[in-house]
């Protein structure tokens, strides 16, 4: 399966770090990166997906293809529109039964109040 040309675009803003009273410090000069042809998929959870009391998906899994892309927990991702954070480790990801294939960049992203 070939996801080139498919998918949406994503922004992903630089890392944040927390300082010792808890506030996050982000740099302002930092540019935030648009990624294309990402695709979206509701997070699953015990064969549930992760939704908020009104039925909106609060949580996806975020494919982005054939690149290798460093990115850290807490940092902040525009998608669809809302802002959302990176909530689980992001790793590499290769397509089932193609040893040869190209990888990508898979990750978690959470909705969360507060993070724009």
């Amino acid at each position: 399966m070939a996801i080139q040309g498919m998918g949406e675009s994503i922004t992903i803003t630089a890392p944040r770090y927390m300082d010792d009273y808890g506030r996050w410090i982000e740099d302002p000069r930092a540019e935030s990166t648009i990624y294309d042809n990402c695709l979206l998929s509701p997070t699953r959870s015990q064969d549930m997906v992760n939704t908020s009391l009104n039925g909106e998906v609060t949580s996806w899994d975020v494919f982005m293809p054939y690149k290798t892309v460093a990115l850290q927990r807490g940092q902040r991702v525009l998608a669809r529109g809302e802002w959302f954070v990176i909530s689980a480790v992001p790793f590499n990801w290769i397509p089932a039964r193609r040893r040869n294939a190209l990888h990508g960049t898979r990750f978690t992203m959470t909705r969360v109040e507060g993070a724009s």
